[in-house]
């Protein structure tokens, strides 16, 4: 198996992980996506969008981009 940089971004799980890698097709159009266009992903919020491309882009480390304590979904 074939590590991701979303394997990297805590709280999000492998749905939502397969998720955005469908919707954008890669991480490097992920990471060039904006926040808006993330967050239209379902499951996801704008708040969770900010979170990842953060991570991503490597401007902060975050806890949890869900706001949710359990891991996973």
């Amino acid at each position: 198996m074939t590590h991701s940089a979303l394997d990297d971004v805590p709280g999000l799980g492998p749905k939502k992980r397969a998720a955005l890698v469908e919707h954008f097709g890669s991480v490097a159009n992920l990471t060039q996506a904006a926040p808006e266009d993330v967050a239209a992903v379902p499951g996801l919020g704008l708040a969770s969008a900010e979170k990842i491309l953060r991570h991503l882009r490597g401007d902060a480390p975050e806890s949890d981009p869900d706001g949710e304590s359990s891991p996973g979904e």
